[in-house]
């Protein structure tokens, strides 16, 4: 669950470097959600994928669902274009078996069965995405049974800055973006915002009518360093949407539905050092209000709320001793929380299905981690969480990193290296996980068509991979191949057999297993080049889950000229074939494979004015990844961005 040590160190180490704003450094030398204390990549055993800002911007990518695509072991799934339900599946999981943060609030929405929508969810004014994958309850609860997403955004620091962009194109979209900061040593705050229009496609099989959708994005950063020892950080965000859709049965048929939703998410935390700097402790509140009206024909149908608080305190203690005749550096964190969730539904026409609840949990989490001679990395992580609706439950976590070349691991002194040895390390993770049902599992949604469960219990999953992690040519070239696998327990399913639907506990467990590989390389004279391939084997009862692929690729060719004025981008990813529900029979059918293409070029002209040009969807790609909605297709967008500061 959310660290307030997260949000600590992404405000104070952002403010030191911001790829998409100001000095580039590279964006692996740190990763923030590894750990409850963040750590150099290499000092870490997860297996984790780092999305600068930068890249977000050089290829263009509008949303953080689209980004996502290129990341080994994500599988995507949307309902349509722009603005329908969005969601991402870790390594063969649930799309609510991954936790997402924003600024290291947890934005899993309870109103919307404990998953993130990623539709509403623009990648401008982003400066990091992290994906962290494998079982990560014992350090972030109940929701991260197969991973862990964090989006950090511009953070702010000392001195003033500006950016924007606008831009328009293909199914009348206009989009306009912001960004101003201003600060100085002990204080600083950041302000960003965007607004998006599109006149959207049809995503129904039939007829003409467009689905349009609308997206107005706010959101503010700010820190106050009181005293060499006492720090404040805060973080509000807004987001307002209106989608337009199709509704129907057994597929979608033209239809006057729309929803307009709300987000808010915010968190306030103190930070204070002691023991010159050897003890922390963090204090925070944060807070999740999600709210969704729904109409047909202009007339409110029903509205659903979702709430989540969260309290927490965190202590870090850190030191360094001699351990076998070398140096060795050790910290523990121990976490306390509580936080509370809350849902509640209203149906113009339908009294019956209106209800409202809560639910309450308790956690503590302890953590220790173990760097010897820069040879050796150990993490030891186990947590206790107490629920007030269904059983406790304990997790645990541990993960491993050693260099195997060029040095020895416990080698007392390090040997002089040669830049452009082979390096090659190995990490490993294993832990185990929990998700606890969701409201409308427990509780149900109508009385005629879905009713709750009361007595269902947590889902439970052990999983564990390991990998190695080669690099060449001075680091220009890195290579990364992991194994996976994962076992669920007590998994919750639709019971379609019976009258009204319910859920319940499948009887036996399932599988989740696969390859994940991924490649990048500096190819000199201004080329780069990045690829992933994943091959995931997730089944249940002999049969693979719905919605998520064997074979997923993705592959990217970057040209700088000009000095580096100039940039053109390649993108392809692939998507194979998978299985999803076909209403009309109720039956498992194929959806078939599809691949993307993606064109994007821009040129500064200088004064810190770039013009910017993309092609979505190049092949005009003819697909659905859920049965019955068609996605969008080519598309020509172009605008024109702008910085001025440091």
């Amino acid at each position: 669950m959310s660290s307030p040590n997260i949000f600590t160190f992404a405000t104070l180490s952002l403010l030191s470097f911001s790829p998409s704003y100001g000095q580039e450094l590279p964006v692996e030398e740190v990763v923030i959600t590894a750990s409850r204390v963040a750590v150099a990549r290499e000092q870490s055993g997860s297996t984790i994928t780092v999305i600068d800002g930068s890249t977000l911007r050089d290829r263009q990518i509008p949303t953080v669902f689209d980004a996502l695509r290129d990341v080994p072991g994500v599988a995507v799934s949307r309902t349509g274009a722009l603005g329908g339900l969005a969601q991402i599946r870790l390594r063969g999981g649930e799309a609510n078996h991954t936790l997402t943060l924003i600024d290291g609030v947890e934005v899993n929405d309870p109103a919307a069965s404990s998953q993130f929508n990623f539709a509403h969810l623009m990648s401008a004014n982003i400066e990091r995405v992290e994906i962290l994958r494998g079982p990560q309850s014992a350090l972030w609860g109940a929701d991260a049974v197969s991973g862990v997403v964090h989006i950090v955004t511009a953070a702010p620091r000392s001195g003033f800055f500006a950016s924007g962009t606008i831009e328009g194109g293909s199914f009348g979209t206009h989009f306009l973006s912001g960004l101003i900061n201003a600060g100085e040593e002990n204080f600083a705050v950041v302000l960003d915002g965007l607004a998006f229009k599109t006149h959207g496609s049809n995503i129904s099989r039939s007829g003409n009518e467009k689905d349009g959708y609308k997206n107005t994005t706010l959101g503010a950063r700010a820190f106050f360093q009181a005293s060499p020892h006492f720090r404040l950080d805060a973080n509000v965000r807004n987001v307002t949407s209106r989608v337009e859709f199709d509704t129907g049965f057994p597929y979608p048929v033209d239809s006057d539905d729309v929803t307009e939703a709300v987000q808010s998410y915010g968190r306030a935390q103190a930070t204070i050092d002691f023991w010159d700097g050897l003890g922390e402790a963090i204090l925070g509140a944060s807070q999740t209000q999600t709210r969704s009206d729904n109409f047909s024909g202009g007339v409110l149908t029903n509205a659903v709320d979702g709430e989540k608080t969260k309290f927490d305190v965190t202590a870090n203690l850190s030191w360094q001793n001699e351990m076998l005749g070398a140096p060795a550096r050790q910290r523990i964190s121990v976490l306390g929380e509580t936080a509370r969730e809350r849902f509640s539904q209203v149906f113009v026409t339908l009294a019956a299905a209106d209800q409202n609840q809560s639910i309450g949990k308790d956690g503590v989490a302890v953590e220790y981690w173990l760097g010897f001679d820069q040879r050796f990395f150990l993490s030891l992580g186990a947590r206790h969480d107490w629920n007030q609706r269904f059983s406790n439950s304990a997790t645990w976590r541990t993960t491993l990193s050693v260099p195997l070349a060029p040095a020895a691991p416990f080698a007392v002194a390090a040997p002089v290296v040669p830049a452009d040895a082979v390096r090659v390390r190995f990490h490993a993770s294993a832990g185990t996980g929990v998700k606890n049902p969701d409201f409308f599992e427990l509780f149900g949604f109508t009385p005629a068509t879905f009713v709750g469960n009361p007595l269902l219990k947590p889902e439970q999953s052990f999983g564990y991979d390991v990998g190695l992690e080669m690099s060449l040519l001075s680091g220009t070239v890195l290579l990364d191949a992991t194994y996976f696998h994962s076992d669920l327990e007590n998994e919750i399913f639709t019971d379609f057999t019976v009258s009204p639907n319910t859920a319940r506990n499948a009887a036996g467990g399932s599988r989740r297993s696969g390859l994940e590989l991924a490649a990048s390389a500096e190819l000199g004279s201004g080329w780069t080049l990045s690829g992933a391939y994943t091959y995931t084997d997730s089944s249940a009862g002999g049969a693979a889950e719905l919605r998520r692929p064997y074979n997923i690729g993705s592959l990217n060719i970057d040209y700088r000229f000009a000095q580096g004025a100039g940039l053109v981008n390649f993108g392809a990813d692939f998507h194979g074939q998978q299985r999803d529900t076909d209403f009309a029979t109720f039956t498992a059918v194929k959806l078939p494979a599809y691949t993307l293409v993606r064109l994007a070029g821009s040129y500064e002209i200088g004064n810190g004015v770039a013009l910017t040009a993309r092609i979505e969807n190049a092949l005009d790609e003819n697909y659905e990844e859920i049965v019955g909605y068609r996605a969008r297709g080519v598309g020509v967008f172009v605008g024109i961005r702008a910085a001025i500061g440091q």
